[in-house]
């Protein structure tokens, strides 16, 4: 869980999101939030699903995201490698898709 919260940490920057945005719009106190962040409590699954929500992005991509580095000269966020970051966009909407089929299926079987 310690990649996931890492991740989360540094698509949040790249997006200039606060902690304390999200863990408003995800509905939990800052300091619940920052042990996501920190990994020192690991998410629920529906909890990691609100989170990606939050930054828009898919679940998918945060599991496989490319690294992020802490550009020296001004302190800004920046993507190491964006066909990685291509190839993560496609691997998440294959995820997405196989968790909408398997919704559906789901539905079909009730």
């Amino acid at each position: 869980m310690k990649d996931f919260a890492n991740r989360i940490r540094h698509i949040r920057q790249l997006k200039g999101y606060s902690q304390d945005y999200v863990s408003m719009q995800i509905g939990i106190s800052l300091s619940a939030y920052s042990k996501i962040e920190r990994g020192t409590t690991d998410p629920s699954l529906s909890r990691m699903l609100q989170i990606a929500d939050v930054l828009d992005i898919d679940l998918g991509q945060i599991q496989i995201a490319p690294t992020y580095s802490m550009s020296n000269s001004r302190g800004q966020v920046e993507e190491s490698d964006p066909q990685e970051m291509t190839l993560a966009k496609m691997q998440a909407e294959i995820e997405k898709l196989r968790m909408r089929l398997e919704q559906v299926e789901n539905k079909l079987s009730q």
